[in-house]
């Protein structure tokens, strides 16, 4: 074996990896193989994220990116690719810095447009943006990719709306939506309203949640979506939570809500609600749109065994959730929470405390101290619900 072989033996897989891919850039296919190697050896290893760091390290970040810009009408290069980006940003900040050094941001715009017509290309695009985003590990790097992919709510946006009906791409623009939405180091978007607004965002995940209300994944995440968008806007939650009721979102949640089987997607629903109702005219539409019935029968439904309330930890759940959006419509809307108390969330509050812990720390736990409040003001128990609940 010569120096040059033995060199190379002796380098770890990972660098051997990036190695091949720059020394053949123009080939596609040792750049597809470069990338699935990558996928591969992440999810084969144990410790993911400290062999996803190494691999950053010996070159891999700058390589796949090299490789897509190389590569980029080739869509399997594409999707190799940005398959590859998705694992090693995931839960590695160092990573996300290696990637918006090398350009990322723009390689992701670069391959929705490039590529719309593949669904593959679409799904792995948002895949990699929402772990990007989630990922980052730092406030410039956070302010510099969130400018450099400047366009990305648009493409994800219209790859929602393109791939409606397809069983993959919807769930990962939805999440990439939500993660775009959520500044971890400040400062908060104040833009977000009108790129919402302009790109239509809220038109597009109804539209999703409208195609099949039995889809409980594809509920949970537009439901988190909503919730993310109206409450990461500085001073614009209000004009956020509006373009979705406009949109028709309060209907469809509740019609999530309705169909839930599942106790996540349930309290996922009742958060976005919650989420909505943070604003005085958005908790008034909701109100009467039906929204306390709505809350008390997924109550009913997920949370009472046996004609008794239930404590179990999927019970919780939902409580935690339904009593954050009963505080949120008391508290933005007292005018009408009324209504509320007809619907028995008097009772249903009450009786949450007493089940669960001591009232203090229910409130710290669920943050309902106005929902108590509300129902001190309510005269509780005078106030006698209409709708009569053996367990309680």
């Amino acid at each position: 074996m010569d120096g040059g072989a033995q060199a190379q033996a002796a380098l770890p897989c990972e660098a051997q990896v990036a190695r091949m891919m720059r020394s053949f850039p123009d080939d596609a296919s040792i750049q597809v193989w470069g990338a699935q190697a990558i996928h591969a050896l992440i999810v084969d290893d144990v410790n993911n994220v400290d062999f996803s760091n190494r691999l950053g390290q010996a070159g891999a970040c700058a390589a796949l990116l090299s490789a897509l810009a190389t590569h980029s009408q080739n869509a399997a290069v594409q999707a190799a690719g940005l398959r590859a980006v998705c694992k090693l940003a995931d839960e590695c900040p160092a990573n996300c810095c290696r990637f918006q050094d090398a350009g990322i941001g723009t390689a992701l715009i670069d391959a929705t447009r490039t590529h719309a017509a593949d669904a593959d290309v679409q799904e792995t695009a948002c895949l990699a943006i929402a772990n990007l985003a989630y990922t980052i590990g730092g406030a410039e790097v956070e302010r510099t990719f969130r400018s450099a992919a400047a366009g990305a709510i648009d493409a994800v946006t219209e790859a929602l709306r393109a791939y409606i009906h397809h069983p993959k791409v919807p769930h990962q623009a939805l999440s990439a939506l939500s993660a775009m939405a959520v500044c971890r180091f400040g400062p908060v978007d104040i833009t977000l309203p009108q790129r919402l607004h302009a790109a239509q965002v809220a038109q597009a995940v109804v539209a999703a949640m409208r195609t099949d209300v039995t889809l409980e994944g594809l509920q949970s995440a537009a439901a988190t979506a909503i919730e993310s968008m109206t409450e990461s806007s500085d001073g614009g939650g209000a004009a956020v939570a509006q373009q979705f009721l406009d949109a028709g979102a309060g209907n469809a949640l509740m019609n999530a809500l309705a169909a839930s089987t599942a106790s996540g997607a349930t309290s996922d629903t009742l958060k976005a609600l919650a989420a909505l109702a943070q604003y005085g005219g958005s908790a008034a539409q909701l109100l009467a749109a039906g929204v306390a019935e709505a809350i008390m029968a997924a109550v009913d439904k997920h949370c009472v065994r046996g004609g008794v309330l239930s404590a179990d930890f999927k019970c919780t759940l939902v409580i935690s959730a339904a009593m954050s959006a009963i505080a949120a419509l008391a508290a933005s809307a007292p005018a009408d929470s009324a209504r509320l108390s007809t619907v028995g969330a008097c009772e249903v509050v009450a009786r949450a405390v007493r089940l669960h812990m001591d009232a203090q720390e229910f409130d710290q736990t669920f943050g309902i101290g106005s929902t108590l409040a509300w129902r001190r003001s309510q005269r509780w128990p005078q106030l006698v619900s209409h709708t009569p609940r053996p367990w309680l």
